[in-house]
């Protein structure tokens, strides 16, 4: 496949601006932050760039935001944290914004306003999977924690956490699309998740469980490996295949170790709503 004269795009939402992950990104692209919580206290809320146009599309108008156009730009990757994965599933939840996402890593970011006990796939995620398993041009990657997810509108209700909303996202995949993630295998880090789900070598999901300790603390890991997943999972996936191609299994072509996490990040503590 040809690349693009245009510049790639890295847009991120969450909790986290460029500084605190750096590495997380595309060589060379251009780079627009959406920094946002999930109850707004401060910066905004991620539910103020859930603006649509005419045709019911969110892309045209998060790019205008960040002075960009779908002219203007070639290929369009997408990161997340925590709350960030709010926006981004209603992106990837339209056919025609999806059909512009080339690949996405979203850490900590699947969550729906869902118990415990009955978790709901996030919608979104399941069809941008469904479309990767198919084309070895895009890329899914998904690292979740069983961090609790309290709401921050109901006192003492808390909703699914990423593991078990990330559980019956896969579950949903698997149902429609008839094929099974093969369970097992290790990520190119010098830590590795709980449990790990792939399709081919371009649709990844990672549980890492409370690997990092209890409560904030594991869901603050998945913000500081972001430049882990970015240099070491997507950045060689495309070095190796251009925009992507099947090459057999997950990970016979990725020889690089992780060197080290980021340093911090967003210190509102307003993370800690992520639900919508």
């Amino acid at each position: 496949m040809t690349r693009s004269a245009k510049p790639d795009v890295v847009l991120w939402a969450g909790p986290v601006a460029g500084f605190q992950i750096p590495g997380a990104t595309v060589p060379g692209a251009v780079e627009h932050y959406f920094v946002c919580t999930g109850n707004g206290a401060p910066p905004p809320a991620c539910r103020s760039f859930y603006e649509t146009d005419a045709s019911g599309r969110y892309l045209p108008k998060l790019l205008a935001r960040a002075g960009l156009s779908e002219d203007s730009v070639g290929r369009i990757f997408l990161g997340s944290f925590s709350a960030g994965g709010g926006l981004w599933k209603r992106v990837l939840s339209v056919p025609a914004d999806r059909a512009r996402i080339t690949a996405a890593v979203l850490g900590d970011s699947a969550y729906e306003a869902a118990p415990p006990n009955n978790p709901v796939p996030v919608e979104g995620y399941v069809q941008f999977a469904l479309e990767v398993m198919g084309d070895q041009n895009k890329f899914f990657f998904a690292s979740v924690s069983s961090n609790p997810n309290p709401s921050t509108e109901q006192p003492g209700v808390v909703y699914a956490s990423g593991s078990q909303t990330l559980a019956a996202t896969r579950a949903e995949i698997e149902r429609r699309s008839g094929r099974s993630f093969r369970v097992g295998g290790s990520l190119p880090l010098s830590y590795q998740p709980d449990a790990l789900y792939t399709i081919g070598n371009n649709l990844i999901f990672a549980d890492f469980g409370q690997t990092r300790g209890a409560s904030s603390q594991a869901h603050q890991f998945h913000a500081n490996s972001a430049p882990d997943f970015w240099r070491n999972i997507l950045q060689p996936w495309l070095a190796q295949s251009g925009a992507g191609r099947s090459t057999g299994d997950v990970w016979p072509w990725i020889f690089v170790v992780a060197v080290g996490t980021a340093a911090g990040y967003w210190a509102y503590g307003a993370w800690e709503s992520r639900h919508e």
